[in-house]
């Protein structure tokens, strides 16, 4: 409540209830809430489940006693910023190296007598995550691509052949530059990996995804380094982040948690030859 998660008119109702309350609001569904249904009549009935409330701790010795590791507040402090920071460029490092691999992709070329097997597994992985995601939300599988992707069924085959673009192009590169895992790169890979998921175990992990799927995760990261490392970058600066940003409506809030001196611009990845697949 205060999120802005809910419409407006929804939430003003929701302030009073108390939990096990059913109640009714008939509102106009805005856009953010549905595309397809923007601005139609909507009633919308509600059952405050139950309420909870946040309480944040007083951020003292004591509790970085009880909780943490740390000797004092200082050096708590330090230590979660350092910690965010290394969590924002690892996000921002994996957005780039996809956005670069997404750019290799667009601009090689393939042969339409495709492996039918990998289109098949690329299919597969992408429906189960489509259906997955509807099932979680409680709506059918038009209505989920419709509202909250703004998709089709025409625009779901095109990322089937996008994913299996993505794996030619990483197969063929490692296969050029000889990136595939070892079996103790893959098994220090499954690993971590493992652990990045909340997986207790490696075995729990291969019986979800299954060790193909694992290994192309481990290539991917061996492929999308390369192709930074041989990627032209150029520096930029603060402002003209800001500018290729404003579109996106993303800006540099603070000059101390932001270290533009790093911000680069990927420009070419021509040193590699990735047009004939096979």
């Amino acid at each position: 409540l205060g999120n802005e998660e809910f419409d407006e008119a929804i939430e003003k109702e929701m302030v009073g209830k108390k939990a096990g309350e059913t109640f009714t609001v008939n509102t106009e569904i805005s856009e953010d809430l549905s595309t397809t249904n923007a601005e139609d009549k909507g009633v919308f009935t509600i059952t405050m489940k139950k309420i909870q409330e946040e309480t944040v701790p007083t951020l003292d010795l004591d509790y970085i006693k009880e909780y943490t590791d740390y000797t004092s507040v200082e050096d708590y402090k330090k230590g979660m910023k350092e910690s965010v920071i290394e969590s924002k460029k690892s996000d921002c490092n994996e957005q780039l190296f996809m956005d670069l691999l997404q750019n290799v992709v667009d601009d090689s070329e393939f042969k339409e007598d495709y492996p039918q097997e990998l289109y098949d597994d690329c299919e597969s992985l992408i429906n189960e995550s489509i259906d997955s995601s509807a099932e979680m939300f409680g709506m059918s599988r038009e209505d989920l691509l419709a509202n909250f992707y703004g998709m089709t069924e025409d625009d779901v085959k095109n990322e089937v052949l996008n994913e299996m673009h993505s794996r030619l192009v990483v197969y063929a590169i490692a296969k050029k530059e000889s990136l595939f895992l070892t079996d103790s790169q893959y098994e220090k890979f499954a690993e971590e990996f493992s652990e990045e998921n909340g997986y207790e175990s490696v075995e729990e992990l291969e019986e979800d995804y299954g060790k193909e799927l694992i290994a192309y995760e481990g290539i991917c990261e061996n492929v999308t380094s390369f192709l930074f490392d041989k990627a032209e970058k150029t520096s930029m600066s603060e402002e003209e982040y800001n500018s290729m940003n404003a579109e996106d409506g993303e800006t540099v809030e603070d000059e101390d948690e932001t270290d533009t001196d790093d911000a680069v611009e990927i420009e070419d990845a021509d040193d590699v030859d990735a047009e004939d697949e096979e």
